[in-house]
């Protein structure tokens, strides 16, 4: 339905964890998402989209498109056993626990490509190393390095896939 429209887009992306499981801890038997981070990514054309933004993830520009990525943590908040007021304590301190995110962009003649869903299991790993606020921000930068780490091989990605679609016109025009 979008295909050809031109104006301003929003695209909301809400995760959901479905998978819970029941642990002891200090015990007691607590119910607790198993911790995923998920990540989408987006390559976007410069001559549809331009003024693109993200409100969880990064926005990467190459000159000749932007390079998206969103991620969220689901279930985690509440494995966490976050209320709204500890949230809002926590945001204090610059910690957010995201379970979505919201991309917006002026378009013009919208067309898009395929988007990338991927669920990340080993970045928690480290879950029993935080203890307090300080050390889950920590994790959470270190979570945002590692999804700028993705943006940047998104970019080679998408140069390669250009690369081979380039080959493909040459070879067909070549057997033709």
């Amino acid at each position: 339905e979008l295909k050809g429209k031109s104006g301003h887009l929003k695209i909301q992306v809400q995760y959901t964890n479905n998978e819970k499981k029941t642990v002891t801890v200090d015990g007691k038997e607590e119910e607790v998402y198993t911790p995923f981070v998920m990540m989408t990514g987006m390559i976007l054309p410069n001559e549809t989209f331009s003024n693109v933004t993200i409100d969880n993830g990064k926005v990467i520009s190459d000159g000749s498109r932007n390079i998206v990525v969103g991620f969220g943590m689901p279930g985690l908040k509440d494995s966490l056993d976050l209320d709204e007021e500890t949230t809002k304590e926590a945001e204090d301190k610059g910690v957010t626990i995201p379970e979505n995110f919201e991309m917006e962009a002026d378009v013009t003649d919208f067309t898009m490509s395929s988007t990338f869903t991927v669920a990340l299991t080993d970045l928690l790993d480290d879950m029993d190393n935080i203890i307090d606020v300080d050390s889950l921000k920590d994790s959470l930068n270190e979570l945002e390095d590692a999804a700028l780490e993705l943006v940047s091989g998104s970019g080679t990605l998408a140069d390669g896939a250009s690369t081979l679609a380039d080959g493909v016109s040459s070879y067909t025009a070549g057997a033709d």
